[in-house]
């Protein structure tokens, strides 16, 4: 028979618990992967109907916000998109041999190149702009600008934390193999530490 504390907590931070529950931060994961998973299938029905694959699709539409103001580089990409540097060279260099990007000496450092939408990624930019305003303005539509302004942020401030997040769990893990009773200290020790405590 299951214990009654059973299952065991996943946060122990009080702004993060209702009654000592942590049911509704539970739920809140639920609906972010949720979130994610329908992001995703929008995106890869966009990169399917112009034949390229969904992370192609993230990063012409990226390119596309720089296109006007000299183009992007693939670190910036990078960056943006928290990706690996090695795959974005490697799917910016298929867009290229697609047609559908460009590459030019970047000015400001000749280590690098900028990337810019060729004519041919012009065209398919503009092709699904109908479609994404009308499924941002379904999805988001409801938001008062405040209501933006604050979920912008709070994601935002998801995304700066997610590297941090996931070197917490890679070292707790670590430290603790074959030790699994000793994963909660290790992780709390390592947060601590991050946290500069």
């Amino acid at each position: 028979m299951p214990k009654a504390s059973f299952p065991p907590l996943s946060v122990s931070r009080p702004s993060l618990l209702s009654n000592r529950s942590d049911a509704g931060f539970r739920r809140l994961l639920y609906d972010l992967f949720s979130l994610a998973a329908i992001l995703e299938m929008a995106r890869r029905e966009f990169a399917r109907r112009i034949g390229i694959a969904p992370s192609q699709y993230s990063m012409i539409r990226l390119v596309a916000e720089r296109h006007r103001h000299g183009g992007i580089t693939v670190t910036e990409i990078t960056n943006t998109l928290q990706m690996h540097n090695s795959f974005v060279v490697l799917q910016t260099g298929s867009l290229v041999k697609k047609g559908i990007l460009t590459r030019t000496p970047n000015p400001r450092d000749k280590r690098s190149v900028l990337l810019r939408l060729s004519k041919k990624g012009e065209e398919l930019v503009t092709a699904t702009a109908p479609a994404a305003v009308l499924v941002n303005d379904f999805f988001f539509g409801w938001m008062g600008k405040k209501d933006v302004e604050r979920f912008s942020a709070t994601v935002a401030k998801l995304v700066e934390q997610g590297p941090a997040a996931l070197d917490t769990l890679r070292s707790a893990l670590r430290s603790s193999a074959g030790r699994p009773r000793n994963i909660k200290d290790t992780a709390r020790r390592v947060s601590d530490k991050s946290a500069g405590i």
